[in-house]
């Protein structure tokens, strides 16, 4: 179909005294309220209104009035309008819109620029049945190292109505997003509601602020984050993801996400796959997999995640007694490194049975501290495997005290505690306390000496052979036994 536009702007002249009913503004009507304006404030001709374009419905064609002139240029595609509105803001500027428009081929953001509706009742953007890749997109960016720059979207609705596409892909820094309602449709979009990519570019910096926004019924995620430095609040997630895509993936590093609700329909209900990602105040609700699950993707590490007063719920889960709430996998050369659990609660529906609430795969310097656990797990409430001694588990009702061990003592690693896979130590090996606390017991056997160490190897005791009366040693103090004959010992995790 082709675009019939006005082959000039057209200047309208006032023919209502002023008076204008609101309910029945069109493209002259606000020509006029612009002259009229004019007239009143002296007949200044630099009075403009404060957007650089509004974009309105005039029939069944879309206008643009310039704030600056009040001419009017119509079309009856309305991508083509807001694109020729893009087109001519060479140095930024605001589009300001209402109504439904049918979006048939990709908008074209360019730098410094605002896009904003009046409310995601009246300014509505909806994917048109010609349109492919996103109703929002990138095209060539004026800066290559990071991409467009200074965008605002704000105030409207974006209807993918079940195509295949994304709401939102965009390469941008210094950019916000703002009180958006990106919703995918039924049967959901084959796509991503916001995808900000990092593809091509030089520097991965972000520093982009996306508040208040639901995004809801995508099959391939609510959320694709790539760039660093960003801030997250107020973001609802909703049936997002299927058994193949996660409802929620952030790459980038450094970002802080606070009083969110992600409810997912994904593999994983979020997927964290780089450093220093802050978590506070948010729910995670509901995964086909994992809840939540930080990813090492090479013989790298993932460090510094942190999750403070949030909520994890399992539920939802393709099979029972397999996954976890939270999953930290790294490969035989990585490690999840300083991950930091602070103040949360884990639960689960009673019709999903986790594994594990918490499953840790070659962690260090990690930190699990006063959270509350209510999940009835088919395996362990905390699973740590080749656990390093300077991961700390304390003061988790519903986890600590842990009480007896069953395979305490870990010999490669030369650890005992949590993290262990033998039930006795091997003779003459120095076993350090890791994760939990503990109380140590020590009877029968051969034992020409045990000795206990503190964190520095400095000694505190030696040349005993039992310890009938329980020795309480805390996490990185270090004990070794030497024997002929294996002592029975009992280690109780605090």
């Amino acid at each position: 179909m082709g675009v019939k536009m006005t082959t000039q702007e057209e200047e309208y002249s006032l023919g209502h005294g002023g008076r204008v009913d609101a309910d029945t503004v069109d493209g002259r009507h606000l020509s006029e309220i612009i002259m009229e304006a004019r007239k009143y404030s002296g007949g200044q001709k630099s009075f403009q209104l404060p957007a650089s374009y509004i974009i309105f419905k005039d029939g069944n064609n879309t206008c643009a009035l310039n704030g600056a002139t009040g001419t009017v240029k119509c079309g009856s595609n309305a991508s083509e309008i807001f694109n020729w509105c893009y087109g001519n803001l060479t140095s930024g500027g605001l589009i300001f819109f209402k109504g439904n428009f049918i979006i048939e081929s990709t908008i074209y953001p360019t730098d410094m620029t605002s896009l904003v509706g009046e409310g995601i009742s009246s300014s509505v953007l909806t994917a048109g049945s010609s349109l492919t890749g996103s109703v929002i997109g990138y095209s060539n960016p004026s800066h290559p190292t990071w991409g467009l720059r200074s965008l605002r979207f704000a105030n409207f609705r974006i209807n993918c109505g079940s195509k295949t596409v994304d709401a939102i892909k965009i390469k941008m820094a210094y950019s916000t997003m703002d009180n958006l309602f990106i919703t995918g449709g039924s049967p959901k979009c084959d796509g991503v509601g916001i995808n900000v990519t990092t593809e091509g570019l030089t520097d991965y910096r972000g520093e982009n602020h996306i508040n208040n926004v639901f995004i809801h019924s995508f099959t391939r995620g609510a959320l694709w984050y790539e760039p660093d430095d960003s801030r997250f609040s107020n973001i609802d997630t909703y049936s997002c993801g299927n058994e193949s895509y996660s409802s929620v993936v952030i790459k980038g590093s450094n970002n802080n996400i606070t009083n969110c609700l992600f409810d997912s329909s994904g593999k994983n209900n979020i997927e964290i796959h780089a450093i220093k990602n802050r978590f506070s105040n948010s729910r995670f609700e509901s995964s086909k997999e994992d809840l939540v699950k930080i990813y090492v993707e090479t013989s790298s590490y993932v460090s510094s995640i942190q999750f403070s007063n949030c909520h994890f719920l399992f539920k939802n889960a393709i099979a029972n007694n397999t996954y976890a709430l939270i999953y930290g996998y790294a490969p035989s050369t990585g490690r999840v490194n300083a991950l930091k659990l602070d103040s949360c609660v884990f639960s689960n529906d009673v019709a999903s049975i986790p594994k594990y609430a918490i499953l840790l795969e070659r962690d260090d310097y990690c930190t699990i501290s006063n959270n509350t656990f209510t999940t009835a797990p088919s395996t362990a409430q905390v699973s740590i495997d080749n656990l390093w001694i300077r991961t700390t588990v304390r003061n988790n009702p519903g986890f600590n005290p842990v009480g007896k061990l069953a395979t305490p003592f870990e010999t490669t690693s030369g650890i005992v505690g949590l993290g262990g896979d033998e039930s006795a130590p091997t003779s003459a090996t120095t076993y350090a306390v890791s994760g939990v606390d503990c109380l140590i017991t020590s009877s029968g056997g051969t034992v020409s000496d045990i000795t206990i160490y503190d964190s520095a190897n400095n000694v505190i005791e030696s040349g005993i052979t039992s310890m009938t009366m329980a020795r309480y040693l805390p996490i990185g103090y270090k004990i070794k036994f030497t024997f002929t004959v294996t002592p029975t010992v009992a280690v109780y995790g605090n």
